[in-house]
C-alpha cells in the first residue's frame, strides 16, 4: 500500500508543470552541448557524436526515463524503445534480458550444440558468436553486456547521461590531442 502511494505521488510530481520545465531545461542544454561538441568531434574524426536528437523528442525520453524509474519499469521501457535500436529480432533477444549466469552458459551450450549438429567446429564461445552475429547481429560480447547482465539502474542511468558523457569524452579526446 505504501508503495502504491509513493510511485502515485512520484508519478504526479513527474506530471507536473515544474518537472516539464526542468526536462526541457535538461534537454535545452544537453542539445546545446552536443551542437557545441560535434564539430569537434567532426573535426577529430572520433565519430562519438551521433544523431543530434531535437529538444522535444529527447524531453519526452527523459521523461520516460525518470517516470520508468519511478514505477520500477526501467526494463519494459528499455525492452520497449530502445531494444531495437542495439539488436536485430528484439523479441527475441527480449527472452534473454536479465538472464543469471548458470541459465545463460546453458543457453550458449544450446546454441552451440546445435551449430555442431549442423556440422559447424569450434568452442561453445565460437559458435555462440557465430549464432548471435547471425540472429541479433550484434557481437557476443555486446550481446552479453547489454542484453543478458542487463542492469535496471546502470541502463537507467545510461539512458539519462549518454548525451552528456559523449560530450566529455569528446572534451576529453580534444584535450588529449591537444596536450601531445
Amino acid at each position: 500500500m505504501r508503495d502504491a502511494i509513493k510511485k502515485k505521488v512520484l508519478m504526479n510530481l513527474l506530471e507536473s508543470e515544474a518537472a516539464s520545465g526542468l526536462t526541457t531545461v535538461i534537454a535545452e542544454i544537453e542539445n546545446e552541448l552536443l551542437v557545441a561538441a560535434e564539430p569537434v568531434d567532426a573535426a577529430m574524426g572520433t565519430g562519438i557524436i551521433g544523431e543530434i536528437p531535437d529538444v522535444e523528442r529527447r524531453k519526452e525520453a527523459i521523461q520516460d526515463i525518470l517516470k520508468a524509474i519511478a514505477t520500477d519499469s526501467v526494463r519494459d521501457v528499455w525492452t520497449e524503445q530502445y531494444l531495437p535500436v542495439l539488436v536485430d529480432n528484439p523479441e527475441k533477444a527480449e527472452n534473454h534480458v536479465g538472464k543469471d549466469a548458470e541459465t545463460w552458459e546453458a543457453q550458449i551450450e544450446a546454441w552451440a550444440e546445435a551449430w555442431r549438429e549442423n556440422g559447424a567446429e569450434g568452442s561453445d564461445r565460437e559458435l555462440a558468436e557465430i549464432h548471435v552475429r547471425e540472429v541479433f547481429g550484434v557481437d557476443l560480447d555486446t550481446f552479453e553486456t547489454r542484453v543478458v547482465e542487463f542492469d535496471s539502474s546502470e541502463e537507467a542511468e545510461r539512458l539519462f547521461a549518454s548525451n552528456f558523457r559523449a560530450v566529455r569524452d569528446v572534451l576529453d579526446a580534444a584535450a588529449e590531442e591537444v596536450g601531445k
